[in-house]
């Protein structure tokens, strides 16, 4: 399983795992160097939504890559959900090699955009009491 953070690597900074390309060599290669036949893998591609105004297009241009990565490598897709806005929790099973998906709504905008609380009002204390802390 791959999560990259960017599609395309920076000059000098090719070897780094958040970007697709490198992550992807390194997982193929893994797997082949632990007994998997490059004729039998197969893929299953999820996300590259559009999390926020902010990160720009990064979610469906990490998806155009990984489609175009793996129809140029040859391994056939056998799933996929991609784009949208919605962040999603991936629980895969290797064995079986069943996915369920489960999209949140709104959760990732709102944990951006919304502003920290207000912190809680000061407590009085009493003339008698003890403050331990």
């Amino acid at each position: 399983m791959n999560h990259y953070l960017l599609a395309d690597a920076r000059d000098g900074e090719a070897t780094s795992l958040k970007y697709g390309a490198n992550a992807m060599e390194l997982l193929i290669n893994h797997l082949l160097k632990s007994g998997a036949s490059r004729s039998t893998l197969q893929a299953k591609v999820f996300g590259g939504s559009r999390m926020s105004g902010r990160f720009g297009d990064i979610g469906p241009k990490n998806a155009e890559f990984a489609l175009r990565y793996l129809r140029a490598e040859d391994f056939p897709v056998r799933a996929q959900d991609l784009g949208g806005t919605d962040a999603r929790r991936i629980n895969f099973h290797p064995v079986t090699g069943k996915v369920r998906i489960i999209h949140v709504s709104g959760a990732m905008d709102a944990a951006i955009v919304a502003p920290p609380p207000p912190p809680p009002p000061p407590r009085s204390a009493k003339p008698d009491a003890v403050t331990l802390f």
